[in-house]
């Protein structure tokens, strides 16, 4: 797996989401992480989350770099965890509907 698809998994609302409900604690251990779901998927979908990844990384403004987080957040939820819209909203309304990663 490419480190950047691995990284934008870890700063998805998904992984969020997963770590408060699953961890009380502000110290992270290497078994937390080691235990992180990280969905194994195909190439492509693997390359589309890089590019979406590059694009992010390369935007300078504020409004934009937030609109294509939430795009690539979108992406990860539904594409490579596939969860519903309605879990997604679990989530978005869980997280208080805020990027914890831009913040």
């Amino acid at each position: 797996m490419d480190i950047k698809y691995i990284l934008a998994i870890l700063n998805s609302r998904v992984i969020q989401y997963f770590w408060q409900h699953t961890y009380k604690s502000v110290k992270v251990l290497k078994n937390q992480i080691q235990h992180l779901p990280l969905p194994r998927v195909h190439i492509a979908i693997q390359n589309r989350t890089i590019t979406m990844v590059d694009k992010l990384m390369d935007t300078v403004d504020k409004e934009q770099r937030l609109a294509l987080y939430n795009e690539l957040d979108d992406f990860i939820t539904k594409e490579i965890f596939l969860l519903s819209e309605d879990e997604y909203k679990i989530i978005l309304d869980s997280l208080g509907n805020k990027n914890l990663f831009l913040s």
